[in-house]
């Protein structure tokens, strides 16, 4: 099912303020209707056009597509969709995500998962984030198609650029500290973009390919600090679960996961108990030899001493499996993206195009939540639309107070959920034009003035006369 939200927001403004209607807390916010300047608009889902899903649960009830923007020419985009009431009911994921969300903004590494917009429906049903595009996360992935892990170059590109990742987070004084395989994403191009959200937030594959993820990929307690004292992350956290990353992309399963996992708190504590080993075992394989550099760099990653442990300095100027050897990287490409796709981009095509499990052709929570918003026009409807939503509360219910209290916490976190979602006018249509075709169009004030004289193609000189028509109704 493609986002079909019709373009309802367009007087929304970054300095407009929403404005409380009905009575319901399925329907809190819309648009101030009027005291706005018409220079800019807000995003919504009317903005995005489908080019395939990517993954649709009702459980919960989520999904994921990676879109192209309108007006953008080519530019892809994941939108990411939760209906509210899946992030409600979990307080602390809707935290969590507010938080990344405030991180990821500011990204502007190759590497580095960005945010570009969070925003919400009209009717406050579904929230939306709007990244990096991205086809897979490495978890999913190898389920598919590698499931003996990635050869030794293409584990050690993919491990580089990983790095590369971490070592400007950290530069940046921030600490990833819930650093997962399923963080790892792979773009449409076959390259690394690192998420900074809570792995199951934008992970693509289904659930149970995730089991024992909290535990897996964690630093020792005390590897950071003396057992006496409260652990505090530190980059050398996000180093550690980067060794645990790197045997995973290599082998195709992680290094601590015991058994078939059909007791979880029996396997969870073997995954401590293998990690509480100092040193830790790691075994040798065909692909990684007790003498070869990456089972050396892997071990020097896992060493329980937080000081002793590698970080990005050491693997930069240490002879290791990254920078020696057959799989060597040139790390000057890496830094400035100039490097071959990890992953071969046809493969990662033809896997995203075959990836049947999810089915957007039946109903799903979009389907039902389509048909409330297009039910929920008028203030007679909204008594109807809030039995729909079962969000009715008896006055003389015991736990009023309770739940009035729930949703004043929920309503703060809500007006800190959207991020960049108003966009100036002159950007909706930005022409990304492409050098060696023609100059690019400069637009200030109420004029737009073209650099060339070439004829521009069909679909770029319909973007300049709407781009053109947006200046002219909106002089200064």
């Amino acid at each position: 099912m493609g986002c079909t939200a019709s373009k309802t927001n367009e007087k929304a403004t970054a300095g407009g303020s929403p404005r409380r209607v009905g009575v319901g807390d399925s329907y809190k916010y819309e648009p101030a209707a009027s005291g706005t300047d018409n220079k800019s608009f807000a995003v919504d889902t009317g903005y995005f056009r489908t080019n395939y899903l990517i993954k649709l649960t009702d459980t919960p009830a989520e999904s994921l597509r990676v879109c192209t923007v309108e007006g953008q020419a080519d530019r892809q985009v994941c939108l990411k969709a939760f209906r509210r009431e899946a992030l409600e009911e979990n307080p602390v994921k809707l935290e969590q995500t507010i938080e990344a969300s405030r991180v990821a903004h500011d990204f502007e590494n190759h590497y580095l998962l960005r945010l570009f917009h969070s925003f919400h429906s009209p009717t406050f049903r579904t929230w939306y984030l709007v990244t990096n595009p991205y086809a897979f996360d490495i978890v999913h992935l190898m389920s598919l198609n590698y499931r003996s892990g990635f050869d030794l170059e293409t584990a050690s590109r993919l491990g580089a650029e990983i790095v590369s990742g971490l070592d400007c987070l950290h530069k940046q004084g921030m600490v990833h500290g819930d650093l997962r395989a399923a963080n790892v994403l792979i773009t449409p191009s076959g390259h690394v973009r690192i998420s900074m959200y809570p792995s199951y937030v934008l992970a693509t594959g289904p659930n149970d390919i995730y089991a024992l993820e909290d535990v897996l990929y964690d630093a020792p307690d005390g590897s950071s600090g003396s057992e006496d004292e409260e652990k505090v992350l530190s980059p050398k956290d996000d180093w550690w679960a980067f060794g645990c990353i790197l045997y995973e992309i290599l082998h195709g399963q992680a290094l601590f996961r015991m058994g078939a996992n059909e007791n979880l708190n029996e396997d969870t504590e073997s995954v401590q108990r293998a990690k509480s080993t100092n040193p830790v075992k790691v075994p040798e394989s065909n692909k990684m030899a007790s003498d070869s550099p990456m089972f050396s760099l892997i071990k020097n990653l896992l060493n329980h001493s937080a000081v002793e442990r590698f970080d990005s300095e050491a693997i930069f100027s240490e002879p290791t499996a990254l920078n020696s050897g057959q799989a060597a990287v040139d790390w000057k490409n890496v830094e400035y993206f100039q490097g071959d796709a990890c992953i071969d981009v046809e493969t990662l095509a033809g896997l995203a195009k075959d990836n049947k499990q999810f089915d957007d052709s039946n109903e799903s929570w979009e389907t039902e939540v389509s048909f409330l918003d297009r039910h929920h026009q008028t203030e007679a409807q909204e008594g109807l639309d809030e039995v729909l939503m079962g969000v009715l509360v008896d006055e003389g219910d015991e736990d009023i107070a309770l739940k009035k209290e729930e949703e004043r916490h929920i309503e703060s976190l809500c007006s800190r959920w959207d991020m960049a979602n108003t966009v100036d006018k002159l950007s909706k249509f930005s022409l990304n034009l492409k050098a060696e075709k023609f100059d690019k169009f400069v637009a200030y004030g109420s004029d737009v003035k073209a650099k060339t004289g070439r004829v521009l193609d069909a679909e770029n000189a319909k973007q300049f006369e709407m781009l053109k028509s947006v200046v002219e109704k909106n002089p200064k």
